[in-house]
């Protein structure tokens, strides 16, 4: 069995499209084209290594079009031809047809952020199963690359924003810490207000109570979900890159932006190197 077809629609910056297949493929394009959006639309069906949570979509997989709009729901449909192996035929029974073809589906809603697995011997009249069982018998290996590309940028960022906190003028460090005064406010004022959402609240105490029947020395100590920075300076280092379209974020990633930011992190940090032996 082979892959025939795979149907995207309204899932990242895919809004209608359908890519058809060979026994052997191979993808090229530029940048920021969709390539690797292609690859996880497949994984999100085929890919054991993916968890339920994984499959869960995110704000910003629904597609937005150029004119700001954003779609409600995400449509991936993959076609398997040519399907004859014993083991696939007998988990699929019912949604194979006489010619060998079978289809899988991922569906995905805006409006309650969950998401449907479906099955059909054709291209309609899908049928919800409850997981991706088939997975048993039918299962896509995703080899990621050897470099570890985010780690590389967030080490380089950190650095980054280090190299250009020490040519700063003394007004514009004067200024920062008027700002910084104000965040740190805000920062506060977030943490507690995440401690008031219900599940939140309710997860800590739990896990609070089983810290307690287990310490003996911090039996005072409590822990609690927050956005993870002690002060300004923990929550500026934890900064991504992002992008937005007509007031909608966008999802920034790929082999081929990371490459990018990777060259272009290296580039800034000579730059910012240079200014900071002249300031010396």
């Amino acid at each position: 069995m082979r892959i025939k077809t795979v149907y995207i629609k309204g899932f990242r910056n895919y809004c209608d499209a359908i890519i058809n297949f060979n026994e052997t493929n191979l993808i090229i394009g530029a940048n920021d084209v969709g390539k690797t959006n292609l690859l996880y639309a497949i994984r999100l069906l085929l890919d054991k290594s993916l968890s339920e949570l994984d499959l869960e979509p995110k704000s910003n997989d629904f597609h937005i079009s150029s004119a700001g709009e954003q779609v409600e729901n995400i449509e991936i449909i993959i076609k398997f031809i040519e399907v004859s192996e014993d083991a696939v035929i007998s988990k699929l029974r019912g949604y194979i047809s006489d010619e060998g073809e079978t289809y899988i589906k991922y569906l995905a809603s805006s409006l309650t952020m969950d998401y449907k697995i479906l099955l059909s011997h054709k291209h309609n009249n899908f049928d919800e199963v409850p997981n991706r069982f088939y997975l048993k018998c039918l299962s896509l290996r995703y080899i990621n690359s050897q470099r570890d590309l985010e780690k590389y940028i967030k080490i380089e960022k950190k650095h980054l924003l280090r190299l250009a906190q020490e040519v700063r003028s003394e007004k514009d460090t004067e200024n920062d810490g008027v700002v910084f005064t104000e965040l740190n406010k805000l920062l506060t004022e977030v943490n507690e207000k995440v401690k008031g959402i219900s599940y939140v609240a309710s997860a800590t105490e739990e896990l609070n109570e089983e810290l307690r029947k287990l310490s003996y020395t911090h039996d005072r100590l409590t822990v609690q979900l927050d956005t993870g920075a002690i002060g300004i300076d923990q929550f500026i280092e934890k900064l991504e890159l992002s992008a937005n379209t007509n007031g909608k974020k966008l999802m920034l990633g790929g082999d081929g932006f990371n490459n990018k930011s990777f060259l272009r992190y290296g580039k800034q940090k000579v730059f910012a190197s240079m200014m900071l032996k002249v300031k010396l």
